[in-house]
């Protein structure tokens, strides 16, 4: 069954109880940065489109063309798309700016030390304000919250995640996964992509757009 954004408005409004609907208009963080991730190859593609999740790759045939050129690897992300999995309906982001270094000696495979990715800042605080923005849905949280694994996260929650140190969020990873029992989230919009206004290429990166 297809999750419409009434149905998922209103799941969320379910879920969050009158504290953290509180907690959303008191606490607003401040110069916090989410950290998602594309392939080099498409550093401009986002910065044209934004960063989207593969919902709106799969709605949208202009992104699927330009990220996924390939038919096999249409195919491919097609066969794995599901319209009532929330992993699927925005970009996924970490919490902690990813260590590169230390995820390489606990799997040398692992996609995001392959060098053909690189790390993407999100501005969380301008996102926030964005009438776009719909909220960041958390998975794998049970380090953060031992009684659900995977809920929609406050401002106050993405903050406490985000202050949680590296070594903390990445004890429990899951060898050979991508990010298994370690907390990370799934960005929500209206349209299922982050604006490039909100993004940068992170700073380590010797690129040029």
């Amino acid at each position: 069954m297809r999750i419409s954004r009434k149905n998922l408005l209103r799941v969320i409004k379910e879920v969050m109880t009158t504290d953290d609907a509180l907690s959303d208009i008191q606490f607003q963080p401040k110069d916090l940065k989410l950290f998602g991730f594309v392939k080099k190859d498409h550093i401009k593609d986002i910065m044209y489109h934004g960063l989207p999740g593969i919902e709106a790759i799969i709605q949208n045939d202009y992104l699927m063309q330009d990220f996924y050129p390939v038919i096999d690897d249409q195919e491919e992300i097609k066969d794995i798309y599901s319209d009532s999995n929330m992993k699927m309906k925005g970009p996924m982001v970490f919490f902690q700016l990813p260590d590169l270094e230390a995820i390489s000696l606990i799997n040398p495979d692992h996609p995001l030390v392959s060098g053909k990715y690189v790390i993407v800042e999100i501005d969380y605080d301008e996102l926030n304000d964005s009438q776009d923005y719909d909220g960041v849905y958390g998975l794998d949280l049970l380090l953060y919250d031992p009684k659900e694994k995977e809920r929609m996260l406050t401002p106050g929650d993405v903050n406490d995640l985000s202050i949680m140190d590296y070594e903390t969020a990445w004890k429990h990873y899951v060898p050979d996964s991508f990010a298994k029992n370690v907390p990370h989230g799934i960005i929500l919009t209206d349209s299922g992509v982050v604006d490039s206004s909100f993004l940068k290429i992170h700073k380590n990166l010797d690129y040029e757009l």
